[in-house]
């Protein structure tokens, strides 16, 4: 009975979060590292407060083209639960390397939609520091030979 007036509250407050206004978790993504770079793994958080003790957040990732869907399940109440305690809660989920581009994250709690933000993945630079440009001996003799010449023309 509990179970399903919980479940109840969670699927209203997510429709009145997909309006605009706050949802019933207050959940939050943190993204690790927060601007990723291409072919780097990305980890997300996810935490917020349940109005409920008994909530053990179980979160599965997809990642399909520039979509990363987000699920957040795991309401594991008995059947005479405590009374309504906000607890905070939190879970990650890794992601294996992800290309350059735009996401768009979706969350989803007990399969709907609760909240949708953007995730940029830079290109990857690949940055070597600049050398001296070499010249092989003969050329190096050659140019000490002219600098000589010019130098003693100028002299002259």
């Amino acid at each position: 009975m509990f179970r399903r007036l919980f479940l109840l509250i969670l699927l209203l407050a997510s429709r009145a979060s997909a309006a605009g206004e706050p949802s019933s978790l207050g959940s939050k993504l943190v993204f690790d590292p927060p601007i990723p770079t291409a072919g780097e793994p990305v980890a997300i958080a996810v935490s917020g407060t349940s109005p409920v003790a008994c909530y053990a957040p179980d979160l599965g990732a997809q990642v399909i083209a520039n979509v990363i869907r987000l699920d957040l399940d795991g309401f594991n109440c008995p059947s005479d639960p405590p009374a309504p305690t906000p607890t905070p809660f939190s879970a990650t989920v890794r992601l294996g390397p992800l290309a350059a581009g735009t996401y768009r994250v979706q969350l989803f709690v007990a399969g709907k939609l609760e909240s949708t933000v953007t995730l940029q993945v830079r290109h990857r630079l690949e940055t070597r520091p600049a050398g001296f440009p070499a010249l092989p001996r003969l050329g190096l003799l050659a140019l000490v030979l002219v600098l000589a010449l010019v130098g003693a023309k100028l002299l002259q």
